[in-house]
């Protein structure tokens, strides 16, 4: 993204809908970037190359866990 990078929306996007739910998908290595994703609002940090069934139970998990 041009103007901000991943961790600036996810901010930025949580600021403005506090209950917005955030999977982040990354191809930095997960120990440089999840922290950091994390702090930002993310409830979760993928890899990229994860595999489908891994990415499906973040989803689900993500879903499952709502406060709505």
């Amino acid at each position: 993204m041009a103007e901000m990078d991943s961790l600036q929306l996810t901010r930025r996007s949580i600021a403005y809908q506090a209950d917005l739910r955030v999977l982040v998908l990354t191809f930095y290595p997960l120990r440089a970037i999840e922290h950091r994703a994390l702090a930002a609002g993310a409830k979760r940090c993928l890899s990229k190359d994860s595999d489908v069934d891994e990415l499906l139970d973040a989803i689900r998990v993500i879903h499952a866990t709502s406060s709505t």
